[in-house]
């Protein structure tokens, strides 16, 4: 299987660090928020090491000019 991040980042060992890693979230709380940790970000967090959301960042290079001056400010 090719997954989209293959060509940039190694796929990690399922049974070293993966399923333990997946293990260790069984039964606990986990929060999402939609632009800085939804399940794409997960999915690419256990499976590359790296929290990656194309959908994201996609979204994110249009709303970011918008945003900079409210973060800078600390008013978002």
């Amino acid at each position: 299987v090719s997954n989209m991040l293959d060509d940039s980042f190694p796929a990690r060992d399922f049974h070293s660090l993966v399923k333990p890693a997946i293990d260790d979230l069984l039964g606990r709380e986990v929060t999402f928020d939609i632009l800085f940790h939804n399940s794409e970000h997960q999915a690419t967090l256990f499976r590359y090491g790296v929290k990656k959301s194309e959908q994201i960042e996609k979204v994110y290079e249009h709303i970011m000019p918008a945003w900079k001056k409210l973060f800078e400010k600390k008013q978002l």
